[in-house]
């Protein structure tokens, strides 16, 4: 849960056993949507966006430039 609110969270293994994580959860305040920003926690790498009334993350710890390429073929093909 984040803000009370339920997170649907899908994972994915690489081939180096490293996780990928792409979440989404229903947003308690309907902000403006934002593009999707890179960010850092340690070692960890997310990058977040909103849009909908929905607040999205992609995260893991691989390169942040392969993370922003991920989030942007999300809001490609979803329309996010």
């Amino acid at each position: 849960m984040i803000n009370g609110q339920p997170v649907a969270q899908l994972m994915y293994l690489d081939d180096k056993g490293q996780p990928l994580a792409f979440c989404v959860t229903k947003m308690t305040m309907m902000d403006e949507p934002t593009a999707p920003t890179l960010a850092a926690d340690g070692d960890l790498n997310l990058v977040d966006w909103q849009a909908g009334g929905y607040g999205y993350i992609v995260l893991g710890w691989d390169d942040g430039d392969l993370l922003k390429e991920v989030a942007q073929q999300i809001k490609l093909i979803y329309s996010v």
